[in-house]
């Protein structure tokens, strides 16, 4: 019987410690809200799109749309005229993917199944910055982004 009895805790403790590393897995996964689009995830062609984005400068600057609308890292200064910001090609810094250590939450919001935001804002809610893909025959564009600036609350 007691053979049984540790039989059982053991597997239950190896159960309880796998389990365990699947939910750290999950709490650094990206939050992801889904809207009105009924989608569950984001959609695999974005997924890849992403990935690639990040990994190749002449894709990734393939993949926007310049002059690309948004707002510069500092919200002031001579580029915003009348409230509106555009980034040029030529003062294109490439993006690269957000490291899990950074100290930034990201969130990805599915508006349709052709229009996804992502927001990343510090942990505290100070800083943020904000980019909009969207999808026209049948590729993904980086179509809005403002820069990491104090406007985090405006933007989550």
């Amino acid at each position: 019987m007691k053979i049984v009895l540790c039989f059982f805790l053991w597997i239950t403790l190896i159960t309880a410690c796998d389990n365990q590393s699947a939910d750290n897995k999950n709490s650094s996964a990206d939050t992801i809200e889904i809207t009105d689009a009924g989608l569950t995830e984001l959609p695999a062609d974005f997924r890849d799109f992403y990935q690639k984005f990040h990994a190749d400068s002449l894709y990734q600057t393939s993949r926007i749309m310049f002059p690309l609308e948004g707002l510069p890292t500092t919200d002031e200064g001579p580029g915003i005229v009348n409230g509106r910001y555009y980034h040029a090609r030529e003062n294109w810094r490439m993006h690269r993917p957000m490291q899990d250590n950074s100290g930034f939450v990201r969130k990805t919001r599915i508006v349709s199944e052709d229009l996804i935001e992502e927001v990343m804002a510090d942990e505290k809610g100070l800083f943020g910055m904000k980019r909009r893909f969207a999808k026209f025959d049948g590729e993904w564009y980086l179509i809005f982004y403002s820069g990491m600036n104090h406007i985090a609350q405006e933007i989550q």
